[in-house]
This record gives C-alpha cells, sequence and structure tokens, in this order.
C-alpha cells in the first residue's frame, strides 16, 4: 500500500496541433500568417488557447508511468480528454471526440488498470458533442463511454452508467469507495436540461448520490466524490440538493475533487449556502460565515470571453478573472471566525479544484497522499482488483423516492451526520494527508528537447521530509532545498521552477487536509492578504498557475 492517490484532468490533447502554426488558429495552421510572438511551440504554448500537442501528452503520459505507476494506490481522473471546439474551421466530430477518449482510456489502462490500480474516471464537458450539452441516457454517449471505459466501469454498474454516466466503486474492499459523478446533468450551460426539477436526470443522479452515500456510511465506509465541473456552475436547484448532501454525509465524504477550470483552488461549502436568509451581516456569528459561502468564495471563478493570445471568443476556457478572484477570496477569508469560535458540524469536507495539464496555464500533476494508518495489517490490499459494492439502489427504487424530494425553494435540511472524529475532521486512517503539485514551467523548447515536470510546490510541512524516510513524494522528485539535513539529500534532486527557495515549495505547512486545518489556513491566508505578505502571493500566484 503506497498511501498516494493520483488527480488528473484535462489532457485536452489535439490532434491538429502544429507546430509554428499561428497562435490565433488554435495552433492548427498558417492561416492568418504567424506574426513574431505568434508561434505555436513544439511542445504547447503557454497562456494560450491551444490545446495540448500529441508531443506534450505522450510525454506526460510517459513520466506518469516512470514515475508513478507503481507509487500510487487509485487514479481520479476528472475527465476532458479531447480538443475543445476553438476552431471553426475545424469543427470537432463525435468520431474525433471518441477516438480521443479511447487513445487516453487505453494509456491509462495501460499503464495503471494492467497493474490492478483502479482508474476513476468522469465524463467531461468537452469529451460529448456538442460540448456541454447532454441528454438523458441511454444514448449514444453513455452507450460509446461504457465501450471506452469498460476497464474501469464495475460491471454490475453498466446499467446505471447507461442511463446517467455515473457510478460508485470500491477503492479499498469494505474501507473506501469513489463515486464517478456526472456533473453535466447539474451544469447550468448544458441547455438540454432543467435543472434538477422532477422527472429531470440530474434530479434522478441526486436521489442515487443520497442512496449511494447512505450505503457507504452504512457499510462504516468512507468515500471520495469526483466530477468535472464543481458546484459552483450548477443549475441553482442542483446546486442546493448537492450542498443539503455533502453536508449531512459530513462523516463519510472524505473529498471532493473537480477541475474543468484549469486553475489551483480550495474551497468549501457551509450550511449559509442553504439557508442564506439565516445569516446575519456580523460575519463572527458561530455558523453565518457568508462570504464564505458557496456564492461568494465561486463567484471569483468568471471565464474570460476572450482569448489572452489573440482576442478571439473562447467559452470555457477556464481563465480566471485575476481582477476579482483574489479580492473576493480575501474578502472570505478574513470573515472567518477564530477556530474556537467555528462549528465544524457546518462545513462539508473539502473542495478541491485541480489544474490541468492543458496549456491555457502550467501543465500540472497533482498527487496527493492519505492517511493509512490500520490499514495495510487487515489482510486487505489494493493492489488487486478492486471489489465492486454489492448493494445497488436499482432506478425503481430511486423512483419509487422522487416524490419525498424537496423543491429548492423549500429547502429543508435534514438531520446531519457529523463526527468530530471522522477522517474528513481529524486525522485518522484514510484522511487525506496533503498533495504534491508538479508542472512544466518551460514549453518554448526545441522539438528535440523534451520539458522537465518539476515540483511547483507540496502543502506538507516541511519538516514531514526531515523526520521520516516516508516521504509523500519518491525522493528523487523532492528538490534539495527541502532537506535541511544533508545525510538525507536525495540522491538525484530534482530541479524547481523558478529557482524556488524551500519556503516557495512548501509555503502553506499544513498537517493534513482536513477542514479544520483548511479553515485554518484561510484564516492565515486571509490575514496575509491585508498585510500582503508572501504567504498571500505565493497562494495568489499557485492558483492562476503564474499566469
Amino acid at each position: 500500500m503506497n498511501n498516494r492517490l493520483d488527480r488528473g484532468c484535462g489532457k485536452h490533447p489535439d490532434l491538429l496541433y502544429q507546430a509554428g502554426a499561428a497562435i490565433s488558429s488554435a495552433c492548427h495552421s498558417q492561416d492568418p500568417k504567424p506574426r513574431k510572438g505568434d508561434r505555436a511551440d513544439p511542445w504547447g504554448t503557454h497562456h494560450s488557447d491551444c490545446d495540448s500537442p500529441l508531443r506534450l501528452y505522450n510525454h506526460t503520459m510517459d513520466w506518469i508511468e516512470k514515475e508513478w505507476a507503481n507509487e500510487v494506490d487509485f487514479v481520479i481522473w476528472t475527465g476532458d480528454n479531447a480538443r475543445h471546439d476553438n476552431d471553426p474551421k475545424h469543427p470537432r466530430t463525435p468520431a474525433e471526440i471518441y477516438e480521443l477518449n479511447t487513445m487516453v482510456a487505453n494509456r491509462m489502462a495501460s499503464i495503471f488498470t494492467s497493474k490492478g490500480i483502479p482508474v476513476v474516471p468522469s465524463i467531461g464537458n468537452n469529451d460529448i458533442w456538442p460540448h456541454n450539452i447532454m441528454y438523458a441516457g441511454p444514448s449514444t454517449i453513455t452507450n460509446k463511454f461504457v465501450g471506452i471505459w469498460t476497464k474501469f466501469i464495475p460491471f454490475e454498474s453498466y446499467q446505471i452508467f447507461q442511463r446517467g454516466a455515473y457510478y460508485s466503486v470500491e477503492l479499498i474492499p469494505n474501507k473506501l469507495g469513489a463515486l464517478s459523478l456526472n456533473t453535466l446533468y447539474w451544469y447550468e450551460k448544458n441547455s438540454a436540461v432543467e435543472g434538477c426539477k422532477k422527472g429531470q436526470p440530474g434530479r434522478l443522479e441526486l436521489d442515487w448520490l443520497g442512496v449511494q452515500l447512505e450505503v457507504f456510511r452504512g457499510r462504516g465506509m468512507q468515500v471520495w466524490l469526483s466530477g468535472h465541473v464543481g458546484p459552483s456552475l450548477y443549475f441553482p436547484d442542483c446546486r442546493n440538493r448537492y450542498a443539503e448532501l455533502v453536508l449531512r454525509y459530513q462523516d463519510t465524504i472524505v473529498g471532493q475533487l473537480f477541475g474543468h477550470m484549469n486553475v489551483d483552488h480550495f474551497y468549501w461549502i457551509d450550511k449559509n449556502v442553504l439557508q442564506p436568509e439565516a445569516a446575519p451581516s456580523n460575519s463572527t456569528s458561530l455558523l453565518s460565515i457568508a462570504t464564505s459561502s458557496l456564492q461568494t468564495l465561486l463567484h471569483a471563478y468568471l471565464p474570460h470571453s476572450f482569448s489572452p493570445t489573440s482576442g478571439s471568443p473562447r467559452e470555457d476556457v477556464g481563465i480566471l478573472k485575476k481582477d476579482v478572484s483574489p479580492k473576493s477570496l480575501s474578502a472570505a477569508f478574513n470573515s472567518l471566525p477564530k477556530q474556537s469560535k467555528l462549528d465544524l458540524d457546518a462545513f462539508s469536507s473539502i473542495i478541491n479544484v485541480g489544474p490541468s495539464v492543458v496549456t491555457v496555464y502550467y501543465p500540472a500533476i497533482r498527487v496527493f497522499t492519505y492517511n493509512v494508518t490500520g490499514l495495510a495489517n487487515d489482510g486487505q490490499s489494493i493492489s488487486c482488483k478492486a471489489s465492486r459494492i454489492s448493494k445497488l439502489a436499482s432506478f425503481a427504487e430511486l423512483e419509487d423516492e422522487e416524490d419525498d424530494v424537496v423543491p429548492q425553494k423549500q429547502c429543508r435540511i435534514k438531520k446531519a451526520h457529523t463526527d468530530p472524529n471522522s477522517p474528513s475532521r481529524t486525522n485518522s486512517a484514510l484522511t487525506p494527508l496533503g498533495y504534491s503539485q508538479f508542472v512544466i514551467d518551460k514549453l518554448d523548447l526545441k522539438a528535440s528537447q523534451k520539458p522537465r515536470w518539476n515540483l511547483e510546490y507540496m502543502t506538507y510541512d516541511i519538516e514531514v521530509l526531515n523526520s521520516t524516510s516516508n516521504y509523500p513524494v519518491p525522493s528523487h522528485l523532492i528538490p534539495s532545498q527541502l532537506f535541511n539535513n544533508s545525510t538525507i539529500l536525495s540522491a538525484s534532486p530534482t530541479h524547481s521552477i523558478r529557482d524556488a527557495s524551500a519556503e516557495d515549495l512548501a509555503p502553506f505547512g499544513l498537517r493534513d487536509l482536513t477542514i479544520p486545518s483548511y479553515l485554518r489556513l484561510a484564516r492565515q491566508l486571509g490575514k496575509a492578504s491585508l498585510k500582503k505578505k508572501k504567504l498571500w502571493t505565493r497562494f495568489v500566484t499557485y492558483m492562476y498557475m503564474a499566469f
């Protein structure tokens, strides 16, 4: 048991990418004739609308196979495996989208599934045609992806996947599971659905989600939730119902992983999302932390309507409006009361929005570690084919309970399942401990020069590296400046970006990724933002991937 999980998103391989092409053509052609500074680099083009050249995709997968194939216990993969539809001269086709998804799936299966390592994919808004638009299943899309992901989806989940493109799986038998969510049924840009009204596929998926969480909880298990689009971009009624579920099952949900925005951030959901009218303007109230709620934290995520390079229209690029987000986040973080005054029952497990391989920002990969105390000696291994959840609710059962769902305008908070000793709140077995993020910060290279994956930063306390030989990442990937004891310097330390200092590489000093730890970090960031300290500067730099 390696106590690591790999989280990947947004590879966006582009078969049409041409080195030397005009960036304004999505790096597809010499028309218009490229001007100086408007040429696509062989390995990808930073801060542009261009997707990932096949050369970068293959280099990334080769690095993952070399460094991580034998180092992780499971993989959370949050979708978007086809190029964006950003070139009217070369519109995407369903055949191309399925071809790219098949290519990525086969490589993931070769690297991980062939070794018995579970891979949990989720469908992205660019994995379908037209992008964003997905109707209720069974459909061509769900049938195609059952075939493409046949090595990842449990056989007994095929029927439910064909109806909705979501499923559940056990990662550590009787200990840890994952729910792959189809967030497109909740996504406000999906004009094929009407939110989560009765009869809508998103409503049925939320019913299914509630049943699955109850099943996991009844078995004493923990679960990861994963999907492509995060809750900030859901229809209001879908967002409220999702919020109610993650708050109700705080003791069962160990973490939530999403992508889509191509950036690096964390947030949480608190009870004010469901009861905004009860939140007074005084933010020191125990439960009323209005400005740290979902609406405030994530309204900062506003995509630009223009390309940073060409000025051409582009939807869903996932570029943050830099003039808005830090100010909103600073206000939200500064509204938090002291730890002793927080009611931790009022918060969901932490939501991590992770970056992607696409070159809008730095191509990035994130590797988490988690607490395996007591798991290694229970006779169970996750280096074998994952067992499956035996109790799956049927669609008939879900349809029977649909009439009991409370409409959004009458949102009722059911009894929450909270426990101060649960892994989401206290460092214990299965608690996520931290993560390390690797990036390619230099792509303007010749085709013969391979770009280097470097450590951008890690969340851990630097003392973790100097107090144990069980490092959170293989020691040869840790830059030497993170070690203060010369006797344990890694044999061949990797380079870090920007000749970074130890404080740049390990700025946050988190003991774990529990709710209290993240709230403590948020308060520290809020104070640092007011005083313009380096901690805040580093956080903003990492959030925008140095853009």
